[in-house]
């Protein structure tokens, strides 16, 4: 016995002369391994051959059974210590199936990946004849390569997202003990029971569960869980509020001093004098660009540069003000270029810097007088405000604004913009003839 003794120790001492923890072929790492169990096995006291059951290997994060994994470390394992058994003629069984007072020593294997390549494997010992069922002990793990792997036991290899939630299970879905189609069915759960989720297989609508303990299990070994394939719709984002922000859109002309509503459809002249007028409700950035009827793009709002501008036509718009664009006293008017006309409206609850950056490109070249530039900086702002969904006008005959120009009184009735969505455009579209 003292020579068989000898024998496992320097058969220890050279796989531990190999150096610290390295990744290896799995022919090799079971070897490595089996012969460390031996040598834990053969230090426990015991009148008769110990009984020695290997329990189904796990995934050591998910804590799950994945039978082609599974099945393979296990069959391994106990070959190895059958053949170790059989070279030494060390006294302990390794019985196929156990169950509860058939074994002296439970083994418990568990995988975990290590990296993208390698998975380290650690078996654990516990002892059913100690005071404490099940008491653990710790055989060093070993490195292997996944490589060395078949295909399917690979797919074991699982990389995992933690999600920890509750799902009202919405329709009949089946547990399996891995995520596979062909792994072993577990449980089926009804529609309309309660499940947890503990994490999602990394791209995959694969889900880890927790199900009931298994009793028949040692202590500190009943967890158990397993996969089902499952969609999780999102939640539908809520839409956002409207941008509340009330605007009036009004013409005169030029021989009229009262004014009348400009809607999309109306047909002004040259020399035709109009305005918008905005009372917002709320903290917002708007922005408004015209493109005329030769399709040149101009800048409307925040306004700078343009005589009579009144200086608090900047963004942020804020709620109780009103803004007059141009300018309280002063209107914008056609020249002689005829054809299609067009106002395009932009809200947001935040400032929005690409649109800024393209305004600012298009003032840049003219100042330069770079036609490319300014070509180029007019295409892009019409791609930008074309990627936008439209938003609608709502007419309202029985709301009015009111304001002083030129030391009178004027005011304007209907159609008016009372709200818009935010990240869509308004356009306003009238003929000038």
């Amino acid at each position: 016995m003292k020579r068989k003794w000898m024998l496992l120790l320097v058969m220890v001492m050279m796989l531990a002369s190999s150096g610290s923890l390295q990744a290896q072929s799995l022919d090799l790492a079971m070897e490595r391994l089996s012969v460390a169990l031996a040598a834990s096995l053969n230090r426990q006291k015991s009148e008769k051959p110990l009984r020695v059951g290997v329990i189904p290997a796990r995934d050591a994060s998910a804590k799950v059974v994945c039978n082609p994994l599974s099945k393979l470390l296990v069959d391994t394992i106990r070959g190895s210590l059958i053949d170790i058994r059989d070279r030494f003629g060390f006294s302990y069984k390794t019985p196929n199936q156990f169950g509860p007072g058939e074994v002296d020593i439970n083994l418990l294997p568990t995988w975990q990946r290590d990296g993208d390549k390698q998975v380290r494997l650690t078996v654990e010992m516990g002892d059913m004849r100690t005071s404490v069922a099940g008491e653990h002990m710790r055989v060093e793990p070993v490195l292997f390569e996944a490589s060395f792997l078949p295909p399917e036991a690979r797919k074991c290899l699982l990389k995992l997202e933690a999600v920890e939630k509750e799902l009202l299970v919405p329709h009949k879905l089946v547990v399996r003990a891995a995520p596979l189609e062909s792994a072993k069915r577990m449980v089926t759960i009804e529609a309309g029971k309660k499940l947890w989720i503990t994490a999602r297989v990394k791209g995959t609508e694969w889900r880890l569960v927790q199900l009931p303990n298994d009793e028949e299990l040692p202590s500190g070994m009943r967890e158990q869980r397993g996969f089902v394939f499952f969609k999780i719709k999102p939640k539908p984002k809520p839409k956002p509020k409207p941008v509340e922000l009330h605007a009036y859109y009004i013409y005169s002309p030029p021989d009229e001093d009262r004014h009348k509503p400009l809607t999309s459809g109306s047909v002004l002249n040259s020399g035709d004098r109009y305005r918008v007028i905005m009372e917002p409700r709320e903290e917002a950035w708007v922005y408004m660009i015209q493109a005329d009827a030769s399709g040149e793009i101009f800048q409307l709002f925040p306004t700078g540069g343009i005589e009579g501008v009144h200086e608090s036509n900047q963004n942020p718009v804020k709620p109780g003000t009103v803004y007059h664009l141009p300018g309280p006293e002063h209107d914008f008017f056609l020249d002689d270029t005829i054809g299609i006309e067009r106002v395009y409206r932009l809200a947001f609850r935040t400032q929005n810097l690409p649109l800024e950056a393209l305004l600012k490109k298009l003032t840049e070249a003219r100042e330069a007088e770079n036609d490319i530039a300014s070509k180029k900086a007019q295409q892009e702002i019409r791609s930008f405000v074309g990627s936008r969904g439209p938003g609608g006008i709502t007419f309202n005959p029985n709301t009015k604004t009111q304001w002083k120009q030129q030391g009178k009184g004027a005011e304007v009735f209907g159609q008016h913009i009372e709200t818009l969505c935010e990240n869509c455009v308004n356009i306003l579209e009238f003929l000038h003839q």
